[in-house]
């Protein structure tokens, strides 16, 4: 994978290190909806659970609603579920870069102008970067 379009997370404790693409994210779009495996895969647990609790109230629903109601509800359903990966392919590195954020981590990056971009795409501050002393995960 293009390196210029990877950042690089890094836990100041821990020394952890978790890389996100910076841009959409095919993984997510194709199949977020197979039990949250691409969420589980990013340790982003608390997602994966969602969706798996999602995949599963929503097979009952329709289960039911086809079965007592003369509509046919699956054509809907399916432009929602559309609707839902193409929120996750636009912006799920981006959530995924603020959980990791939320966790604790910092963004370890050297070059001024991908600091400028991640900014810019993700919305974030520069606290969230590692200062010089620290990048690398060292201390």
């Amino acid at each position: 994978m293009n390196d210029k379009k990877m950042v690089k997370f890094v836990h100041p404790l821990t020394g952890e290190v978790r890389m996100v693409k910076l841009g959409v994210s095919w993984t997510l779009f194709f199949f977020w909806g197979i039990f949250g495996i691409p969420f589980f895969m990013r340790k982003m647990k608390n997602y994966g659970i969602g969706v798996i609790i999602y995949v599963i109230a929503s097979r009952i629903i329709l289960t039911v609603i086809e079965l007592y109601a003369d509509v046919d509800v699956f054509i809907l359903w399916s432009f929602a579920e559309l609707g839902i990966s193409a929120t996750f392919f636009i912006e799920g590195n981006r959530i995924t870069a603020k959980y990791y954020i939320k966790n604790g981590f910092k963004i370890d990056e050297k070059e001024e102008y991908k600091k400028n971009a991640i900014q810019k795409k993700w919305l974030v501050q520069d606290e969230i970067f590692l200062k010089p002393e620290n990048q690398g995960g060292n201390q």
